[in-house]
């Protein structure tokens, strides 16, 4: 028999040359395997850390909105309607609709001047400005009070 040799009275196999590297080439195999499970675990590692990163900026994001949200609730609950203003200024304040004689309409047309009435009429108001708020100012004290500041 080719792969048999006889010790004494005993018969062994013998190793083929293949069989003599086969060793070393499953240790090699082994390293290689070895290297490979530990790049994916780092890899795997570095991306189980971008998404802990993502989960901490939306956390941070989510608690901004809500406290955002949380402002905004506070603020429109405390917002009035008109006819609530209204309540409050003729109820609790003790207001009331304005006589005529009170009300002063104001109409400013496209150009650059002022007309408090038809017959009344200003300079452009970038060279006579505060002249303009000093008269408009005169007229509603003379139409209120009916005297002259």
């Amino acid at each position: 028999m080719p792969g048999l040799f006889k010790k004494g009275n005993v018969y062994y196999l013998k190793q083929s040359e293949a069989s003599q590297y086969r060793l070393p080439r499953n240790i090699i195999i082994t390293v290689f395997l070895t290297i490979g499970c530990a790049i994916a675990i780092i890899l795997t590692s570095a991306q189980i850390t971008g998404i802990e990163r993502q989960i901490a900026s939306a956390n941070t994001t989510q608690r901004a909105l809500t406290y955002e949200g949380m402002t905004l609730n506070t603020q429109i609950s405390g917002r009035y309607t008109n006819e609530e203003i209204e309540y409050i200024a003729f109820m609790r304040l003790g207001m009331s609709h304005p006589d005529p004689s009170q009300i002063i309409e104001i109409n400013v047309p496209r150009a650059n001047t002022i007309q408090l009435n038809d017959d009344e009429q200003f300079l452009p108001r970038q060279n006579y400005f505060w002249m303009d708020i000093r008269n408009f100012v005169n007229g509603i004290l003379n139409r209120v009070f009916g005297g002259s500041q």
